[in-house]
C-alpha cells in the first residue's frame, strides 16, 4: 500500500499531529475596490432608500438606474416614480459608481431636494 500525499503525519506517541495550514502570501492580486468618499446628504443610495423617500413624499429632483438593475423593488420604484412625475434616467453601473463615491447603491440612486430642520 502506497502512503498518500494528504495523510496525516503521527509523532513518536502514535498521536496525529495537524500540520499548519500554508500562509496566504501578502503580495496577491486583489481587485482594487474604489475608496469610500463622502456624498451630499442629499444623495439617496439603495432600493429602500429611494423607496421610502418616495411613499414618505419627500421632494425627488431626478432618479438614477443602472441599465443592469431590474426585479426585486424596482417595479414599485418606478410607478412610484412615475405617479409622482419624477424624472428618471437609465444610467451604466460606472456612472452610479462615480457618484456613490464607492458605496453600496443596489444599481439606484437619487437626488433629493434638501431637507429643512426646524428647531423645537
Amino acid at each position: 500500500m502506497r502512503p498518500t500525499k494528504n495523510k496525516p503525519k503521527k509523532d513518536k506517541k502514535n498521536k496525529f499531529v495537524v500540520s499548519p495550514r500554508p500562509k496566504k502570501k501578502i503580495n496577491d492580486v486583489r481587485q482594487a475596490r474604489p475608496k469610500k468618499i463622502e456624498i451630499s446628504e442629499d444623495i439617496l443610495l439603495g432600493r429602500n432608500a429611494v423607496r421610502e423617500a418616495l411613499k414618505s413624499g419627500r421632494s425627488i429632483n431626478r432618479i438614477l438606474i443602472a441599465d443592469s438593475a431590474h426585479g426585486g423593488s424596482m417595479p414599485e420604484i418606478m410607478t412610484l416614480a412615475r405617479e409622482r412625475r419624477i424624472i428618471v434616467q437609465n444610467v451604466n453601473t460606472e456612472k452610479l459608481d462615480q457618484i456613490c463615491g464607492g458605496q453600496r447603491h443596489q444599481g439606484i440612486a437619487a437626488y433629493a431636494a434638501p431637507v429643512d430642520y426646524v428647531e423645537l
